[in-house]
């Protein structure tokens, strides 16, 4: 059954950057611009494309909002 999987990730947000650094510094980012949330994953999707799951449907909605957010002045945009 894959509604149960699908459902795990209705927490989860997209978040693109044009840059390449390692996920462990994109992870890093995300944990202390977004240290009020409870990030429950961070994962990299493709080369500038990372998934960043919430635990909360409050918290990504929060971070939804602002849209985007900028990383060494690079933009850093976050979709659903």
């Amino acid at each position: 059954d894959i509604a149960p999987k699908i459902e795990y990730w209705n927490q989860a947000i997209f978040a693109v950057f044009w840059g390449e650094p390692p996920l462990g510094v994109i992870e890093g980012f995300v944990r202390r611009i977004w240290n009020h949330c409870a990030i429950d994953k961070v994962a990299a999707a493709r080369k500038v494309l990372y998934l960043v799951r919430f635990e909360t449907m409050a918290d990504k909605e929060e971070v939804l909002k602002k849209g985007m957010y900028y990383f060494d002045r690079k933009p850093f945009i976050v979709r659903e």
